[in-house]
């Protein structure tokens, strides 16, 4: 019964990120619901299965959060692309104009992949069912993470911007 619940659930068509979300929060408690089966304390593979459905909950509930962050950033992509047009440009008087912007969105982003990544930080990778999911589980890691520091040195980027002599950073920017 869970099986065909988490399989309707993952193979959803709609790309809505909310929707998205709130598909990774029901399969993760489906998943928690399933750990908390007694019948299956019993034998090795309910052990087995117990550890599974555990990791399992906790990667549908960072990929909540990934969708999120996707949200935060699509629903600032304006103010980014405007922000970094800024910068290629040597305008920073238009960076300026998006750079609080810039950074509230990074900040927001940041602290969604950060509860991703702590919820993958619980992760066995020896409890997953097979070495694909152990795989795209640590490249999940290896994004996230990657992900964070190019938003950290955006939002660095930006406060610069906000706090810097423009016309320093323009004849700095054309040599």
């Amino acid at each position: 019964n869970y099986s065909l619940k988490l399989l309707k659930l993952s193979t959803h068509s709609k790309v809505n990120a909310t929707h998205h979300t709130l598909r990774m929060q029901e399969i993760a408690l489906l998943l928690n619901n399933a750990t908390e089966l007694e019948e299956l304390l019993t034998s090795e593979l309910g052990q087995k299965l117990l550890e599974a459905s555990g990791n399992y909950s906790r990667m549908a509930l960072a990929a909540a959060h990934l969708a999120e962050s996707a949200n935060i950033l699509s629903s600032s992509r304006e103010e980014l692309k405007s922000f970094l047009e800024g910068v290629r440009s040597c305008n920073f008087t238009l960076a300026e104009s998006s750079a609080p912007a810039v950074i509230e969105s990074a900040e927001k982003t940041m602290k969604e992949l950060d509860a991703s990544l702590k919820l993958l930080a619980e992760v066995s990778d020896d409890g997953l069912l097979s070495d694909s999911h152990r795989q795209l589980y640590m490249e999940a890691i290896e994004t996230v993470t990657k992900w964070i520091k190019a938003l950290s040195n955006l939002s660095k980027a930006a406060r610069l911007v906000l706090i810097a002599d423009k016309s320093a950073l323009e004849n700095a920017c054309r040599d």
